[in-house]
């Protein structure tokens, strides 16, 4: 909004801290920041603020007497990315208090963490699984390498409530044995090379070699027993990818099932060199937990992600997320219901 003074002395706006939905021991203690506008001079308010401002004494009392004019379009909040009916950010995606820097506003948060666990595991949407009632194993190993046995229904669950705790820039991937192979031939395919594997002759290859699925993700999670088609190369394959990951320092969950272990011979991924490495991994079951049934009217399965507000000791950065002082990670931005 751009305010005209018409007076004959400086009119100073002192912008309000518009952070009501903190705790009062963790709200910014800094200077509020002010504008002076001079006589006959035009200032510029952020929309935002101006909505605040211009309900207030004395700015509602220039604006009674004429001191102040609006000279903008019209006082109405500009529409932006977030949700119209944001009652924080009124549409526009961020909150800021001085129009210039902000931190992106919590619907806008909500919708990117929703839309980024959604990309995690090809062909299945994670908000689908059931929520857990109770806080997951898996909290504790996300930045770790870990051998995880479970089913595959209650391992989704647990990695639902993980991953909706990770910020909306976390990038995990699901693969599977079968997705390893058909990246290791990817290359054999292109050349038109025939290849004597039932599950990856005529699969479509997610990556293109073996580099490519094994090096980007923060934490690559590796789902074995899909392969069920014999193929002498599959434990060599799956330790370059184990390598690949060492080499450049990011953590692999390997997901085996209970009825189908890695430990058995008759698995496609066996070998002694796999076995030594899975032995220094960190060892994670998953057994059978509660779950809480989404609601029936609940839009799309997502009403276990909300959204909490900056944790004390924390400031925001120019991108608008919340960064830890000390000790804490931003996986704690997302709450998951039911998580105690």
């Amino acid at each position: 909004m751009k305010l005209r003074n018409t007076s004959d002395r400086s009119v100073k706006i002192r912008f309000l801290k518009l952070d009501s939905n903190v705790k009062p021991e963790d709200r910014d203690v800094g200077e509020l920041p002010e504008l002076n506008i001079a006589p006959s001079q035009v200032g510029d308010v952020s929309d935002f603020q101006w909505d605040k401002l211009k309900t207030m004494r004395p700015y509602k009392q220039w604006l009674a007497v004429g001191k102040l004019v609006e000279e903008g379009n019209d006082s109405r909040i500009i529409p932006g990315d977030g949700d119209a009916d944001c009652e924080f950010c009124y549409g526009r995606g961020f909150i800021s208090g001085d129009g210039r820097a902000g931190t992106r506003c919590q619907c806008v948060y909500k919708r990117d963490v929703i839309a980024n666990v959604r990309k995690i595991w090809p062909g299945y949407d994670l908000f689908r699984a059931p929520v857990l009632k109770q806080r997951s194993q898996l909290h504790a190993v996300v930045s770790e390498d870990s051998w995880i046995t479970s089913d595959k229904p209650h391992f989704r669950s647990h990695l639902r409530q993980v991953a909706s705790r990770q910020g909306p820039l976390w990038f995990a991937r699901v693969r599977s044995d079968t997705d390893m192979m058909a990246g290791w031939f990817a290359s054999a395919k292109a050349k038109s090379i025939e290849i004597f594997d039932a599950d990856v002759s005529e699969a479509i290859a997610r990556d293109m070699d073996i580099q490519d699925l094994a090096e980007p993700p923060d934490l690559l999670i590796m789902i074995l027993g899909v392969k069920r088609a014999r193929n002498v190369a599959t434990p060599e394959v799956l330790m370059e990818v184990l390598s690949i990951r060492e080499h450049v320092g990011k953590p692999t969950w390997v997901v085996d099932q209970p009825t189908y272990c890695i430990e058995h011979e008759v698995h496609r991924c066996n070998s002694q060199e796999v076995l030594d490495v899975l032995q220094t991994f960190k060892r994670v079951t998953l057994d059978a937990v509660r779950i809480i049934e989404s609601e029936p009217d609940t839009p799309e399965g997502v009403d276990d992600v909300t959204y909490v507000p900056t944790p004390k000791g924390t400031k925001p950065s120019a991108l608008g997320f919340h960064k830890p002082a000390t000790g804490k990670t931003k996986n704690e931005d997302i709450k998951v219901r039911g998580d105690d």
